[in-house]
């Protein structure tokens, strides 16, 4: 029913059903229509059956890139920064308004490479060549007529009617669950479930059986803490605080015996990435295990945190790699003065006004960002060359900010294993040999005390992601009226980051939509 995942996501859960076929048991898929985020999922099953009236949208992939040159200048902001490297063009959308070469290379091979998974999984599972799927996927929409006709759905029926169908063909009644696994989400308790709840203290018993701790790592990489105090408002971000002490948390945990570190991060803060990189370190060295999935994306910032770990898994279409460092600031003085507000300091020091944020750079501080870009930069692919057996300049060669497939990837060596967190789950197991190893999900779903505790705590450290100021601006708003809201979010992630008195971020330029 639409639901809102990535493509890595959705062949995650398409290998699940191959897994699961593998028991012998029929498999049917049914949705009333589909793009390219959940057909190849369905083609898993032994039958897609479709409505009459419903429809594949399949009309191949698509990758828009979103240039906010114009935009700014309209604010009065203008955009100073460095990209290292041809690929590394994080701060593109901000000082450009075309495509640069390097970007149209990346992502022109990335959505090859995407898009190419995803013909060879439909052919596989629908006994074609990759050239008609290919065709398949790039000539819709379909109605769903046409879908029959081409060979994308095996049967055009309601639902309901092929429940009665599959009952006269196995001859017996069936039982249909229409909620089947509902129950297992974790939901916030309601206000009775607060009235009612226990607040005596926790008595159960230390399981102390062998675990593999699964820790999600969710977001953009950003200094500090969230706001905890509204359980039904939190952000997803990997704060570095927070982060921090959820692995102590980890560390914790009675019978561990390795970690699986789930990534879907575009990047963000440079000093947060390296403490948790270091923080990681540290938990192999004491002799657990870290074996990396990656999700949707891990790059930048999201590679940083996984490039040491003792194995890395990668699906097919995750975007990874953005070995590469950006630095920059936006200079807010044309809006401090569309706004009527005039800045004034007083300065010791012939550096002082580095990091004041109405003016962009004169030529002496840009050239102390791109030393301080580069110093950096040489950390980042030096450690990157330690944790992946290669040279630096190797490394090197593969950075420059550029983005890769999960595909080029393992070719590359950047990561080790193509595969699905269940995967990685088997990996650690294997590693720690603790084949039987239970599976501990962090963060650990709040209990009743701990909902009320940050629902009623007035000292949580907070640290916002889209807290610049520039979001209240008549201008800003009126403009969010025509860029998408991701979008905007992404800007002011970049803006806030950038004038929180780094200025150096290992992020990529994570607005790509691919369609």
């Amino acid at each position: 029913e639409g639901p809102a995942w990535a493509l890595t996501q959705a062949l995650d859960f398409h290998d699940t059903l191959l897994e699961f076929k593998e028991s012998g048991k029929p498999l049917y898929a049914s949705f009333d229509s589909a793009g390219l985020g959940v057909y190849p999922v369905a083609t898993a099953a032994d039958e897609i059956i479709i409505p009459p009236v419903g429809g594949l949208d399949l009309i191949g992939m698509n990758a828009t890139m979103f240039y906010y040159k114009g935009l700014l200048e309209k604010l009065g902001i203008e955009a100073d920064g460095v990209n290292t490297g041809k690929f590394k063009d994080a701060f593109d959308p901000y000082i450009r308004d075309t495509m640069g070469e390097g970007t149209r290379i990346q992502i022109t091979e990335l959505i090859e490479d995407l898009f190419g998974a995803v013909v060879t999984e439909v052919a596989e599972n629908r006994n074609i060549s990759e050239d008609e799927a290919f065709e398949i996927l790039t000539l819709g929409p379909y109605t769903s007529n046409r879908a029959l006709e081409v060979g994308a759905v095996d049967r055009v029926q309601y639902l309901s009617d092929f429940y009665a169908d599959l009952e006269d063909e196995l001859d017996r009644t069936l039982t249909f669950d229409e909620s089947y696994g509902s129950n297992d989400k974790k939901e916030a308790p309601n206000f009775m479930a607060l009235l009612m709840g226990s607040f005596s203290a926790d008595t159960k018993a230390v399981d102390s059986d062998p675990k593999v701790a699964v820790v999600y790592a969710i977001g953009p990489i950003i200094d500090g803490s969230v706001d905890k105090s509204n359980p039904f408002a939190s952000q997803e971000a990997i704060a570095s605080e927070d982060f921090l002490d959820l692995l102590d948390e980890v560390m914790e945990e009675e019978g561990l015996e390795a970690i699986v570190l789930r990534v879907d991060s575009p990047g963000g803060s440079a000093i947060a990435s390296d403490r948790i990189w270091n923080r990681l370190e540290e938990i192999q060295d004491g002799g657990v295990p870290v074996v990396v999935s990656m999700g949707r994306v891990a790059a930048s910032g999201g590679y940083y945190i996984s490039m040491g770990a003792d194995k890395i898994f990668a699906e097919a279409t995750t975007i990874t790699g953005s070995i590469g460092v950006v630095g920059g600031k936006f200079a807010l003085g044309g809006a401090y003065e569309k706004l009527g507000v005039a800045r004034h300091s007083l300065s010791i020091g012939d550096h002082a006004g580095f990091y004041n944020e109405s003016r962009p750079w004169n030529d002496e501080e840009k050239e102390l960002l791109n030393h301080h870009l580069d110093d950096i930069y040489n950390t980042f692919t030096s450690k990157a060359a330690d944790g992946r057996g290669m040279t630096q300049e190797r490394i090197k060669e593969l950075g420059g900010g550029r983005v890769w497939s999960g595909i080029d990837a393992f070719d590359l060596g950047l990561v080790d294993e193509l595969g699905g967190l269940d995967d990685a789950i088997a990996s650690a197991r294997e590693m720690a040999n603790a084949e039987d190893a239970k599976i501990v999900d962090f963060p650990k779903e709040m209990d009743m005390m701990e909902f009320l505790e940050n629902a009623l705590s007035g000292n949580v450290s907070t640290s916002g992601l889209f807290t610049s100021g520039i979001e209240s601006l008549p201008a800003f708003k009126a403009a969010s009226l025509l860029v998408p809201e991701k979008h905007l979010k992404h800007l002011l992630f970049m803006i806030n980051g950038m004038q929180s008195g780094n200025n150096v971020m290992l992020v990529m330029p994570y607005s790509i939509d691919i369609q």
